[in-house]
């Protein structure tokens, strides 16, 4: 037996929990952290308060991640 199918059979992949959780609008977050003093840490907070039942923090900064980067970089000459 190979060792990836070793590791495959002794940790197998977990179920999608098909829990549907609420969605926050990731224009007002990326907008938002733009802001002096806010942190990403702070706006799960927020999100939070208003979806108890909504993401954990390591997902909701995941899922940032992936919307951030599918935003254009620009770049602000003062």
């Amino acid at each position: 037996m190979t060792e990836a199918a070793l590791e495959a059979r002794l940790f197998p992949p977990l179920p999608a929990s098909g829990v549907k959780r609420p969605e926050p609008d990731w224009a007002i977050v990326h907008r938002e952290l733009g802001r002096k003093g806010v942190t990403l840490d702070l706006l799960w907070q927020e999100y939070r308060e208003q979806h108890p039942d909504g993401y954990q923090y390591s997902a909701f900064c995941l899922r940032y991640r992936a919307v951030a980067k599918s935003l254009p970089v620009t770049l602000r000459h003062h």
